[in-house]
């Protein structure tokens, strides 16, 4: 397995531990306030600490000291974490959308999907016509089906026969090396924009950290198709240009395929995990719509 085909491992984000923190925090407060209060009554007495002044003002000021540090302090953390949580939340959503559009104007071509009716930026340098055309030449119909915005489940083995047909394409073998590099350089500018924010945070730096496995595939996928863009773009220059046109080798469509697969996968692990912590209005619509979906199941077997 190469590193552009290496698992993404989700980072943890459990609000149940921040919580625990909190009581822990709290019950030690309570706990100084009890012990101190209790020095009247263990020994050894009150008798004894009413004969030492000093002795008990010490002590209170410490035991206060140490209460108001307690509080202070996980006030303090609990203040950052909301803001954090608020402008992570925000970098996620600018991260998601541009990982979501990189993924999806490179299965469109192999779906036949409208991204323009779906107000998807493209990259795909060609209209829908064309497209379609293209898929239909081959034997192809569109198989989109646009149930969210997370193109997911377009995977080897359900359109591998497509994309191998389509790579017998020069046409869109040069399309393909275009939308790669295209989509490689703006999640490369989001990643940098984002920067500052991710790194303020464990959490998010290690998940802006993993986004680069996304871009290198991406990378990795231009780089493997330019060989044969560039052969056949010299063709296209060249005086014999129609006579004899120019063929993707077996060994350059098996190796294109397996790096545009990669992104893909990458595609996908990411988008499930970034549109997550995006926290997106949309998520809980649709989990209502799951929600009311088994709701009514329900009532129709009964």
């Amino acid at each position: 397995m190469s590193k552009h085909e290496t698992p993404a491992q989700p980072t943890r984000r459990d609000p149940r531990r921040r919580r625990a923190l909190t009581t822990v925090s709290l019950g030690t407060a309570a706990a100084l306030l009890l012990l101190l209060a209790l020095g009247d009554f263990l020994p050894p007495g009150g008798h004894w600490w009413s004969e030492r002044p000093m002795t008990v003002a010490a002590l209170s000021t410490v035991v206060g000291t140490i209460l108001i540090g307690v509080m202070l302090q996980r006030w303090m953390r609990e203040s950052e974490a909301a803001q954090l949580e608020r402008l992570s939340t925000v970098a996620y959503r600018g991260l998601a959308q541009q990982v979501n559009d990189a993924g999806r104007n490179l299965v469109a071509p192999v779906i036949g999907a409208d991204l323009g009716a779906l107000a998807v930026p493209s990259s795909w340098g060609e209209d829908l016509a064309s497209l379609r055309g293209r898929l239909r030449r081959l034997g192809h119909a569109e198989t989109h089906t646009p149930a969210s915005g997370w193109w997911q489940h377009v995977t080897s083995g359900s359109h591998g026969a497509v994309l191998e047909d389509l790579l017998t394409d020069p046409e869109f073998v040069g399309l393909l090396f275009r939308s790669a590099a295209s989509e490689r350089r703006a999640l490369q500018q989001a990643t940098a924009a984002w920067a500052p924010v991710m790194l303020i945070s464990s959490a998010s730096t290690t998940d802006l950290g993993r986004l680069r496995f996304l871009t290198d595939s991406l990378e990795y996928l231009e780089e493997t198709v330019r060989p044969a863009h560039v052969r056949i773009l010299e063709a296209s220059a060249g005086a014999e240009a129609a006579a004899e046109p120019v063929e993707v080798t077996s060994a350059e469509r098996q190796g294109i395929a397996a790096a545009y697969w990669a992104v893909i996968r990458h595609y996908e692990r990411l988008g499930d995990e970034f549109a997550s912590s995006a926290a997106l209005p949309s998520d809980e619509l649709l989990a209502r719509h799951v929600r009311g979906g088994r709701w009514l199941g329900r009532l129709r077997r009964g």
